[in-house]
């Protein structure tokens, strides 16, 4: 009796064990929501803080089952939305699944491969093929890029499996737009080569009758049909290309003009910080498919107006007969134009790229008689099409940065841009915040005139992933720069560093000085993080 009763005794235990370790998960996640600051506060509570560290340090178990010690306090459950098929209904159903993860954020990788895992249900059935490969996944700003092997056009049925995907990731904040490519090759109506491109796509009902029906009634050929498409136009430096998602009316199959015609209108969302890229005047009078060395595809031969040419007709940069031309100013004219040149010609052809079956861009344009030349607008051979390889690194993304409004009562947003390849977003943000705002927008400057770039240090915090480290120098005192000028500096960096357009996972700021922390800058407490403050921000 004795050792059934132990026995019993140790078997309770340890469902009591259980049952409190479950509780402290609940507990911890039920915090970690509710503990979410307010809006408008500006600083982290510090018995909030507190209660933090109390968790993060009873919440240490052990995994028996994979014989590893893991943190639960890094661990949280999230919820995703899963859209899979029901055929009795034709309708696609959505399909809550519960990951515990210990990112902060579940990538998009993560969501995808929950969906080629198929339903749990079984009144639902798999969208994707299982064997289907994820190549790459882009995103920037609110667009998903993803490519896929092969595999994905053996869906049981393309439409479903598309319309399943697109809405399964537009589920998630800060997604609004999906791309879909095979091989990086844009996936077409039908799956076939020569099938109708599909652009961006959006998020679309769940019905699949009511699909079938919208895309039956665009199969007439003369139908106008309406496709979300990417279009390229430059930042306000003229470095990089931006991306705007427009709705362009495409008929009689003509994608690839309808394309370049609105290109030339230049950007909708022009407060947004995408500038135009054509010269003013600029027509597209012709367009034509002709034979390119592959024989499986073809080259889009454009013929604009002698308008293309306007820019570069008086910029001849030369320093002969004059003795006072500055070599330095020279150089920088020379690359000024190579810019200029470099963000039409690759507009044109990143707008266009991903069509099926076409390979290249070439370029023709009047000159002065009327005649089609293909001769350099600036410097650039037009001779042979052009492809995005001859334009790398070009594609940029935009980040939001806060100057001060021309009373200094409030920020106010402008937009900035940055190479794709670069991952130093926090380090670009500050560095743009030194440079100041653009002449003209009656924006007033947050750092001081003696502050360079290099002189404020960024970095993640290794401890807290949600958490920049911003190490200022001690020549930006405090002291001497009145409670507004602290209080617009300051929050400068907060609201542009945790502004979720830029970045989804940073929370909050840690102001160090000399690379220690300090109790005030000026009038503020200054040891604890800071968080975002919306209320000092005037859109």
């Amino acid at each position: 009796m004795t050792s059934v009763d132990n026995t019993g005794g140790d078997i309770l235990k340890k469902l009591v064990l259980i049952c409190i370790a479950i509780s402290f998960i609940y507990i911890f996640v039920g915090c970690r929501i509710a503990g979410k600051a307010p809006e408008g506060l500006i600083k982290k509570d510090v018995g909030e803080l507190e209660k933090e560290e109390e968790f993060s340090s009873s919440l240490l178990i052990e995994n028996n089952n994979e014989d590893e010690k893991a943190d639960t306090a890094t661990i949280t459950q999230q919820n995703i939305s899963l859209y899979f098929w029901n055929k009795e209904n034709n309708k696609l159903i959505c399909e809550t699944r519960s990951i515990f993860t210990s990112s902060v954020n579940l990538s998009i990788n993560d969501i995808i491969v929950e969906l080629l895992k198929g339903p749990e249900s079984k009144d639902l059935h798999p969208v994707i093929p299982r064997q289907t490969r994820v190549i790459d996944i882009d995103q920037t700003d609110n667009i998903v890029t993803v490519n896929f092997s092969e595999e994905f056009l053996d869906a049981e049925d393309l439409l479903v499996a598309r319309t399943a995907l697109v809405n399964t990731l537009t589920d998630r904040q800060g997604v609004k737009y999906v791309k879909i490519l095979i091989n990086g090759n844009e996936l077409t109506s039908d799956g076939t080569q020569e099938g109708e491109p599909l652009g961006v796509l959006s998020k679309s009902t769940n019905n699949i009758d009511e699909l079938l029906a919208t895309s039956n009634r665009q199969k007439d050929e003369n139908t106008v049909k309406q496709v979300n498409r990417e279009l390229f136009f430059r930042d306000f430096r003229g470095q990089y290309l931006l991306s705007e998602v427009r709705t362009i009316n495409v008929k009689n199959g003509g994608i690839a003009r309808a394309i370049i015609e609105e290109l030339i209108k230049g950007p909708i969302e022009t407060s947004t910080g995408l500038y135009p890229v054509f010269p003013q005047g600029t027509q597209l009078l012709d367009i034509n498919l002709i034979d390119s060395e592959d024989k499986d595809s073809k080259v889009i031969a454009l013929y604009f107006s002698k308008e293309l040419k306007d820019p570069f007709l008086t910029q001849t940069v030369t320093s002969r007969g004059d003795n006072n031309s500055d070599p330095q100013m020279i150089k920088d004219k020379v690359e000024e134009m190579k810019d200029k040149e470099a963000v039409i010609l690759s507009s044109i052809v990143y707008s266009l790229s991903g069509l099926n079956n076409i390979s290249g861009v070439k370029i023709y344009y009047q000159d002065r008689n009327a005649n089609y030349i293909d001769t350099p607008l600036y410097s650039m051979d037009l001779e042979k099409p052009l492809t995005t390889s001859q334009f790398p690194n070009k594609l940029g993304r935009k980040i939001k940065v806060y100057f001060a409004n021309e009373n200094a009562t409030h920020l106010v947003p402008d937009y900035r841009a940055m190479s794709r390849e670069n991952l130093q977003i926090a380090r670009t943000i500050i560095d743009e915040l030194i440079l100041g705002p653009r002449e003209g927008t009656g924006q007033k400057a947050v750092m001081p005139a003696d502050i360079s770039r290099g002189d404020i240090k960024v970095w993640m915090d290794e401890n807290n992933t949600n958490r920049v480290i911003v190490d200022l120098p001690a020549k930006l005192d405090g002291n001497k720069m009145g409670s507004t000028g602290t209080l617009m500096t300051l929050y400068a960096m907060v609201n542009s560093l945790t502004d979720p357009a830029n970045t989804s996972n940073v929370k909050e700021v840690q102001f160090l000085v000399e690379g220690k922390v300090v109790k005030t800058f000026g009038n503020l407490e200054f040891s604890e993080p800071f968080i975002r403050n919306p209320a000092i921000i005037q859109e």
